[in-house]
Order: C-alpha cells, then structure tokens, then sequence
C-alpha cells in the first residue's frame, strides 16, 4: 500500500477511535460505571435497542481481534522458539526462499514448526484465556498488569530496533531510518499473487498444492 496509503488508513482508524472515545466519554458522565462493562453502560444509556445493535458489533469484533491476537502471539512464540513445535516440517532453503521438497545442490534442508503448532498452541492459548474470563471482571483487571507488560516491552524492543539496527549486513527487508527507504516506499506497488504469496501477474495460477 505504500507509506501515504497506510498514514491515511492509520489516520482514519485514530479519528474513529478518537470520536468513539468522546461519545462513550460524555455518556459515562451520566453515571458510575458497573461490571458490565461498555455494554452496561451504552444499553442503559441509549436504550436496549441501541444497546443490542453495537454489542452485537462489539462482541462479534472481540471475538476476531481475539482471534488475531492469539494466533499473533503464537507465531511470534514458534518464530523465536523453533524447536518449540510438536510437528516438525522439513523445508529447503533456495536463495533465503523456503520451498516444500528436496535439498539439492546450492540447498539446505531445515526443520520448522508446522502450521498444526499453530493450531495445538491456539487451542491452548485459547482455554487459558476462557479460564480468565470465566473468573469475571475482578480477575481480568488483576492479570490485566500482566498482559500489558510483554507489550510495552514488544513496543520498546521495535523503537530500539530502529535506531540501533545494524547499517551494515542488515537482514534483508530491514534497511532502518533512511531517505532512500522512505522515497521507495512511499508510493503503493500491487501485485496479484496466488494463494501461497508467489507474484502472478497475468492470474493464471490459482492453486498451488504440492
């Protein structure tokens, strides 16, 4: 999407965030809020028919988010911990490209976790997390300190990356704060690819099972 595209859809998503705040700021005015959380307080505020309508919609964007998040959480704990995986894949590395099949010459053959780790992790990612939601509201806002650890951490880790990453051998795709960086990447670049990711300019690839 380029760096212009992606400022305005963040922008976008911040002012609807900021609007939403200010609503739900002015009606929480008209009194304490109790356990039921957002919901309590829009149903009793607006009406029950209002109430339903967005926590419907709120209930129904927790459950994706949620979703993306443990699946989030879980890529990131295989990524750092390989042998973490229960079900090993063996994958051949061509020129930094993992393709499925058989080392040959110029070639290595690694292990990495599958995508059933994703889905056994999940699993149990998932039942941790009912377990504290079942436990009810005094109890999320005890670990709630817990959780947001890691992620202030996760944010300081990517602030330092950028300024101390390496200028020189750098991984490829991480080039750091630069002007050359920023006029590549200023503008989008679409591209029309298959299933697995693989460019595919003229859409005559569909599938790809191997």
């Amino acid at each position: 999407a380029g760096i212009w595209q992606s400022l305005v859809l963040v922008s976008f998503c911040g002012a609807c965030t900021f609007l939403t705040g200010l609503s739900l700021s002015a009606i929480a005015t008209n009194g304490a809020m109790k356990g039921g959380g957002p919901y309590y307080l829009i149903g009793r505020a607006l009406g029950p028919e209002v109430g339903v309508s967005i926590g419907l919609c709120f209930f129904l964007g927790n459950a994706v988010a949620g979703s993306m998040y443990v699946l989030g959480a879980v890529e990131t704990f295989l990524d750092a911990i390989p042998s973490a995986g229960l079900f090993q894949e063996s994958v051949t590395v061509v020129n930094n490209t993992l393709l499925n099949g058989t080392a040959t010459a110029g070639t290595a053959t690694i292990s990495t976790p599958s995508l059933h780790d994703l889905q056994v992790y999940g699993v149990i990612v998932t039942i941790l997390l009912c377990f504290i939601v079942f436990g009810g509201v005094k109890i999320i806002n005890k670990v709630a300190p817990a959780f947001l650890i890691p992620v202030l951490f996760s944010l300081l880790c990517i602030y330092l990356g950028v300024f101390i990453a390496p200028r020189h051998n750098a991984p490829k795709g991480i080039t750091g704060l630069s002007l050359t960086s920023l006029r590549d990447n200023w503008g989008s670049e679409y591209q029309r690819t298959n299933n697995a990711g693989v460019p595919d300019p003229n859409g005559s690839i569909y599938w790809d099972f191997k």
